[in-house]
């Protein structure tokens, strides 16, 4: 009966220490970490973690239960002392230790549910832990620079990893992750600069933003199945990595997700995969070349840029635009193929790819940006179809090694700066609908020797001398429709060229329409006629005194330039 009584008096005094909702009631000292009891009315009692002692020895040995005693005074003035009660620890809570350089090593029993957000933050000198089966998340920024952490092995219990878990973790060379991980999150492993390896499970779906940013010893990695998205920056400053296997589930590869990648050298991306983000691959330097599959509808601003060893890469037709900068600064690329799916070519997509030499641009481009090609050296060709409309500022500026240009005439202006400095530059062509000349367009284009011009009415000059240099007025020839001899010769800027002369052009046999240039308008008409069954001098281009697919296939090789 007195012993009843003094258990009955425990009770009480737990409850009129702390509310029927969770709330510290003491705190208990045990093997140098303090202990915080906590009452709850429908769980009972159990303890957590709280904070190490002034006893620590480095050493943390987290007990499954702790027990504790309460003393209390009776009515009359008589102490017990021999009230006893044994509750479990539950929960490591939030930065209990953190920043304690001291702690060498933690051991977490099996009745521990949780650890709270930076529980282990910043103990530098923690060289291994164990997670037990009964935790099931490891919580936010919980092992956060713990510099001296060599190895961890996630259970099979827990399902998701925390933003910022095990963020640098400079010394962590290997992760062992349980079978039931659903989602890595955001920094989780960033600057884990010394893990080598990481098998991912299938159970993962996710992957965080910069999850294993900066994981420069890392080599490979397994993307599984059952992940659907790659974060941005996920997988960025990986120096180390020099393969990737996507699981065929990935629909998206976030921004910046492989940038920094210099030693990845192939991958093959899964026809899952709809949109790879700005800069995904931005500085793969050891990039040797990609293939970019159908499913791909969005290819991000700078998306391969500075890929210097890039040396081909297909654009599949599911592709609407090239990107700003998409392939900026990729030195060792020599062909590309635009498909017709492309309707813009973004500003400096192809800036400074002095090895590319020849680029066909399909008929579906309206628009090619500001400094598209600029500084392309190695470019000799260029085709530029009807469909464009517009020509960005500098859009061929540099391009040394072009010879000669014909702007269509479904451009009305031509751009400031879009051929400047092209020295090896010998003749132009200007469609007859272009009405203005920026200033600059044709600055430093010292050897030109040629400059036909289609426009009845003499294209006006905005802001100069549309960057004719003054040895061109002097030692080009330029020709204009016959009509308009008298317009340039008064016109300001044009009458400055020396030798002004009627253009008295050979239409040649694929010129079926006799507008100057070979595009698929000719090409209609010979399918009109071959329809109608009409014959006409002019469609049959071969001369064989019939119109038929032969013709067709004539000019479709001079417009391939065969």
């Amino acid at each position: 009966m007195k012993q009843l009584l003094k258990l009955t008096l425990c009770l009480l005094l737990i409850l009129t220490t702390a509310p029927h909702v969770a709330a510290s009631s003491r705190l208990v000292t045990y093997d140098g970490i303090e202990y915080g009891v906590y009452y709850h009315d429908t769980v009972g009692d159990s303890a957590i973690v709280w904070m190490p002692a002034s006893t620590f020895n480095g050493i943390a040995n987290i007990p499954a239960t702790i027990t504790f005693s309460y003393s209390y005074t009776s009515n009359g003035g008589e102490t017990y002392t021999t009230c006893e009660l044994t509750v479990p620890v539950t929960y490591i809570r939030e930065y209990a230790f953190q920043n304690l350089s001291s702690l060498k090593s933690v051991t977490i029993p099996n009745s521990v549910t949780s650890i709270g957000n930076g529980a282990f933050y910043g103990c530098s000198s923690l060289t291994n832990v164990t997670i037990p089966n009964s935790v099931t998340a490891i919580s936010d920024k919980a092992f956060e620079n713990c510099y001296s952490l060599t190895s961890v092995t996630i259970p099979n219990s827990v399902t998701s990893i925390g933003d910022e878990a095990f963020d640098g973790c400079s010394s962590l060379a290997s992760v062992n992750f349980g079978n039931s991980v659903r989602k890595i999150g955001n920094y989780s492993f960033l600057r884990c600069s010394s893990l080598a390896s990481a098998t991912i499970p299938n159970s993962v779906t996710s992957i965080g933003d910069y999850a294993f940013g900066g994981c420069s010893s890392l080599t490979s990695i397994n993307i599984p199945n059952s992940v659907t998205s790659i974060g941005s920056s996920a997988f960025s400053d990986c120096s180390s990595l020099a393969s990737v296997n996507f699981g065929n589930s990935v629909t998206s590869i976030g921004d910046y997700a492989f940038s920094g990648c210099s030693s990845l050298t192939n991958f093959t991306i899964p026809n899952s995969v709809t949109s790879i983000g700005d800069r995904a691959f931005h500085e793969c330097s050891s990039l040797t070349s990609v293939t970019i599959p159908n499913s791909v509808t969005s290819i991000g601003v700078a998306a391969f840029s500075y890929c210097s060893s890039l040396t081909s890469v297909t654009i599949p037709n599911s592709v609407t635009a090239i990107s700003d900068e998409a392939f900026e600064n990729c030195y060792s690329l020599t062909s590309v193929t635009i498909p017709n799916s492309v309707t813009s070519i973004g500003d400096e997509a192809f800036w400074d790819c002095p090895a590319l030499s020849n680029v066909i641009i399909p008929n579906s481009v309206t628009s090619i940006g500001s400094y598209a090609f600029s500084d392309c050296s190695g470019l000799t060709s260029v085709t530029i179809p009807n469909s464009v409309t517009s020509i960005g500022v500098a859009a061929f500026s540099y391009c040394s090694s072009l010879t000669s240009v014909t702007i269509p005439n479904s451009v009305s202006t031509i751009s400031e700066r879009a051929f400047f400095g092209c020295q090896g530059l010998k003749s132009i062509t200007i469609g007859k609908s272009v009405t203005s000349i920026k200033n600059g367009a044709f600055s430093y284009c010292w050897g030109l020797t040629s400059v036909k011009c289609y426009a009845d009415i003499p294209p006006v000059s905005i802001g100069g001398m549309m960057g004719f240099t003054f040895s061109t007025f002097q030692n080009a020839v330029l020709r204009v429709p016959k009509e308009s001899l008298r317009a340039y010769r008064e016109a300001e800027v044009w009458k400055k060229f020396q030798n002004i002369e009627a253009i008295e052009d050979v239409v040649t046999p694929s010129d079926v329409n006799g507008d100057g240039e070979t595009t698929i308008a000719d090409v209609n008409i010979v399918i009109d006629c071959i329809l109608t069954g009409e014959y006409s001098p002019s469609g049959d281009v071969n001369g064989d005194g019939e119109i038929t697919i032969a013709d067709i296939n004539a000019i479709i090789n001079v417009i391939l330039g065969q």
